[in-house]
């Protein structure tokens, strides 16, 4: 069923990409006012055996068609071109779907890729829509007759599987993507193929019958309904891992496809971001009081490894700043130390601690630190590792277990396990937040 699935992801990319590549349209602005002129432009890619009636109602032409014959070189192939353009405006307010074209082109039968622009009335006072934010990627839902699937789209088109929906999800779904593509056209009945492509700016129905691609726009109402449900349907199924990221006032929750692979489902507002933020923080466990202390320093570079009680091993880089404050500091318990010395420190329990320095060709030097000074190097340390602020916090959590990494901006990542009832407390938080969104 999953190599099924991948399959089918990977054929409807592929039919998607090929699709919106042989017509294009033109860049639209995102707005334009009513009564106000602008030109739209499909430029069909290939030698066209049949051009199909356009029909441009609800738009007033003002010049066109013109229609123009011209020949693309492409890594040094030759492709023959057909433009068409109108200068057109719009009449009334609302959101403007732009006409599909339909062509046959080299003996495949296509369809250029849906497109909205808002049309305002700036006598009422009216502003363009703001697209809306919080989906830096496209996702959608994708069913082929028994068989389901959760998608996220890359920047290319492509499908990445996140997960296979179960029996009853994959019925549930595809009725209702079935249902919706009949009020488009009553006469849709050996669908092959059914999609959902959800995205920042729109929300479309996508469907194949009788080997040909059709599509609808979803109005502002039906693509906030559908948005919401589809998010739901990633909170509820639980073959789909999450995880939360956040630094400096941002944050993005993402979903992991069956390769591996984190692809973002959504950003985080700042007031998100901050309340996760102070979440995760809480969940960084500070070393234990009797943990020991390694320091490693070379150049501009190094890092603390701490050991904890029952072997547990945190290793923690620092940034040059940091690095080169610590070798400084070191350097004052051994000032015969070279320029070039590298330096090692151990902090050991009730206090005792000593600092190398290794320098090549010469003898190691070593000193003893005695409490006081011991006890100051261990705070400083213990401060390092337990302050994020500058860094990046991501945690995953799934049936149970879960795991936090501290990534500093410079440097190799920290990670700690959860406990099993820190997993599933976060697993729940996750998994609300997508479904309230």
């Amino acid at each position: 069923m999953r190599r099924t699935l991948s399959t089918l992801a990977s054929a409807l990319a592929t039919t998607l990409l090929a699709q919106h590549g042989r017509i294009t349209v033109d860049d639209l602005p995102d707005s334009v006012r009513v009564g106000q002129a602008f030109t739209l432009t499909w430029t069909m890619h290939g030698r066209v055996d049949e051009q199909r009636p356009l029909d441009l109602g609800g738009l007033s032409i003002l010049r066109g068609p013109f229609q123009e014959e011209a020949t693309a070189l492409a890594d040094g192939t030759a492709t023959p071109e057909r433009t068409l353009r109108y200068v057109v405006k719009a009449t009334r307010p609302g959101r403007l779907v732009v006409p599909e074209l339909r062509a046959t082109i080299e003996g495949v039968r296509w369809i250029s890729p849906p497109t909205v622009i808002t049309v305002i009335d700036t006598s009422m006072g009216g502003q363009a829509a703001p697209p809306e934010a919080g989906d830096p990627a496209p996702f959608g839902v994708v069913i082929q007759d028994d068989a389901g699937q959760l998608v996220v789209f890359g920047e290319k088109g492509d499908q990445h599987l996140v997960a296979v929906l179960a029996p009853d999800q994959q019925r549930t779904w595809a009725d209702r993507l079935h249902t919706l593509v009949r009020t488009y056209d009553p006469t849709a009945d050996s669908i092959t193929l059914c999609a959902s492509v959800i995205s920042p700016a729109q929300a479309e129905i996508i469907w194949y019958q009788d080997g040909e691609r059709y599509g609808t726009l979803l109005t502002a109402a039906q693509a906030t309904a559908w948005r919401g449900d589809v998010f739901r349907l990633f909170a509820a199924t639980e073959d789909v891992p999450f995880s939360a990221s956040v630094q400096a006032g941002s944050g993005r929750i993402d979903v992991q496809d069956i390769d591996g692979t984190r692809r973002m489902l959504r950003s985080m507002p700042p007031g998100q971001a901050k309340e996760w933020s102070d979440r995760l923080c809480k969940l960084v466990s500070p070393p234990d009081s009797g943990a020991v202390f390694d320091v490693f320093l070379m150049d501009d570079a190094g890092r603390i490894q701490v050991q904890e009680p029952g072997d547990r091993f945190n290793t923690l880089p620092l940034s040059p700043a940091q690095a080169h404050a610590l070798r400084e500091q070191l350097r004052q318990h051994l000032p015969a130390a070279g320029a070039e010395a590298s330096f090692y420190a151990t902090i050991r329990e009730r206090g005792a601690c000593y600092v190398l320095a290794n320098e090549e060709g010469k003898d190691q030097r070593v000193a003893y630190l005695d409490p006081a000074r011991a006890r100051a190097l261990e705070a400083q340390l213990r401060r390092i590792v337990t302050d994020h602020s500058a860094d990046v916090l991501q945690a995953s959590a799934r049936a149970g277990e879960g795991r936090l990494v501290v990534v500093p901006r410079e440097g190799y990542q920290r990670m700690q396990a959860l406990l099993p009832e820190q997993a599933r407390t976060l697993e729940a938080q996750l998994r609300a937040w997508v479904a309230e969104r």
